[in-house]
């Protein structure tokens, strides 16, 4: 007598949202936009980005920046011109870009979104972006 194993398939999970997605919308010519959103320090946070900006003329961005030189310092150095970043409070910038994996936050404070550009003032567009809280 043979006996067999059922065969059982393992699929990856996500973790569940704490509450129902809010949608920010980014735009390009102001150099911070509050979510009005409080996260704690370790609270991982998920953004689904998307859009495209006009960051000089005859130069566009998606969310994960552009290869075009900056005029002056760019707020965070590790991306490309346009790129969407943000803060907690007046803490150093961190990239969110086109990463949608969970982030964890990096202090206790108000999520402030922006573009990653030294002079924004003469942007144009938006970025559309979904935020997901999933706890720690």
């Amino acid at each position: 007598v043979f006996r067999t194993r059922p065969t059982v398939s393992i699929e990856p999970q996500t973790a569940p949202a704490l509450g129902p997605a809010q949608s920010v919308n980014v735009p390009a010519n102001q150099a911070w936009t509050d979510t009005g959103i409080i996260v704690a320090r370790g609270e991982r946070i998920q953004f689904n980005s998307s859009g495209d900006i006009m960051v000089q003329e005859g130069a566009s961005s998606g969310v994960g920046g552009s290869p075009v030189a900056p005029n002056g310092r760019l707020p965070f150095a590790g991306a490309g011109v346009g790129a969407l970043i943000a803060r907690i409070g007046n803490s150093q910038p961190f990239l969110i870009g086109s990463n949608s994996s969970p982030i964890p936050m990096p202090a206790n404070g108000r999520l402030m979104l922006g573009v990653n550009d030294p002079n924004p003032q003469d942007n144009t567009g938006s970025f559309s972006v979904s935020i997901s809280r999933l706890g720690r």
